[in-house]
């Protein structure tokens, strides 16, 4: 059964179709990273999966493992969804540390 997964992530990840996917999906999120998209591209990049999934197509384009790519897009989720998220309840940042991001936060609407 492993075998047989295996086997078949195998043809998956040599197809150059699957490539030209995740190249796709990576120079799309990285628009939507820096701000540059339209509120039809916001709002679709506003899922936390979706986000993840990019996370996942620029780790994977770069290092064709993908175990290795999932490990890391799943590590770098946990850190930025729950981890350092200020409004997590998981968060271990100190109290000092949210009001700075508050304030940078307030300063960045003025502007």
């Amino acid at each position: 059964m492993i075998k047989n997964l295996h086997n078949i992530l195998n043809k998956i990840i040599k197809s150059k179709i699957f490539n030209v996917f995740l190249i796709l999906l990576v120079n799309i999120g990285s628009s939507y990273i820096a701000n540059d998209l339209q509120d039809v591209m916001s709002y679709i990049f506003s899922s936390y999966l979706l986000k993840t999934i990019v996370v996942f197509a620029i780790c994977f384009t770069s290092t064709n493992d993908i175990f290795l790519s999932i490990i890391v897009s799943c590590t770098i989720s946990i850190l930025l969804y729950e981890i350092l998220n200020v409004k997590s309840k998981f968060c271990i940042l100190s109290k000092n540390c949210i009001n700075n991001i508050e304030s940078f936060k307030n300063k960045k609407k003025k502007d």
